[in-house]
């Protein structure tokens, strides 16, 4: 594949999927299949999840998931490479994004680690912005704000349901904020992941009667809206 080729798929808008099960995909040859565990995001997608966050000229912006560094690049040209850091739990993810920015002339401060941590260095940012999906909001994210810092970030749940959040640091180290009206699929931190099943049934388990009726669960309502994230 030339290089024409190469850019023509670059900006296609499209996520396309860049490692199958920890292997990356383009080492692989003839039909490749497995479980993504690392993509690389639509430019439109990018763009947009940027503009949510309100990313503007003075911001030091933490960024949760480096991945193919597309999203990182755009930050550093926009704000400068001094004012972003990204963390990736993949080394070998995380020394091609490494080697992709270090290509196209940007140093931010790239970690491999878990994002979901606290990274002490420069903390008091003003937007993090998280490329992957959690179950919650880790606490860590809070510390690493400063006062009015913003979070955005889509959550996923082992039930196949999305969110997308812009959550704002408030007062005793609390973030609240609202579900946006635009529900986005990002591939799910690995740590939030949902536990294995057994296949291809579970079994041995114990059988006896509930202690619940379950005719009672259709009568309790549930609320609609948007909550506040406290």
């Amino acid at each position: 594949m030339g290089e024409d080729e190469w850019l023509e798929l670059a900006y296609r808008d499209r996520t396309w999927v860049t490692q199958l099960d920890g292997d990356l995909v383009e080492n692989a040859r003839g039909t490749v299949s497995g479980t993504p565990t690392s993509s690389s995001m639509s430019p439109g997608l990018v763009v947009w999840m940027l503009e949510i966050a309100r990313i503007s000229e003075g911001d030091r912006v933490l960024e949760v998931g480096t991945g193919t560094g597309y999203s990182t690049a755009l930050l550093c040209h926009r704000l400068g490479s001094e004012a972003v850091a990204s963390v990736e739990c993949d080394p070998v993810v995380a020394g091609r994004a490494r080697g992709a920015l270090t290509g196209a002339g940007y140093a931010p401060a790239l970690v491999v680690g878990d994002g979901l941590g606290h990274y002490e260095r420069n903390a008091g940012y003003d937007r993090l912005i998280a490329s992957c999906s959690v179950r919650h909001i880790p606490i860590p994210w809070v510390w690493q704000l400063r006062d009015g810092g913003t979070i955005t970030t889509p959550m996923s749940g082992w039930m196949c349901g999305d969110a997308f959040v812009h959550l704002t640091l408030g007062a005793g180290s609390t973030a609240s904020g609202r579900f946006l009206a635009e529900d986005i699929h990002f591939m799910t931190t690995r740590s939030h992941g949902p536990p294995p099943m057994a296949p291809p049934y579970l079994t041995g388990g114990e059988v006896r009667e509930s202690r619940v009726d379950p005719w009672t669960l259709p009568q309790n309502e549930v609320s609609a809206g948007f909550p506040t994230i406290d």
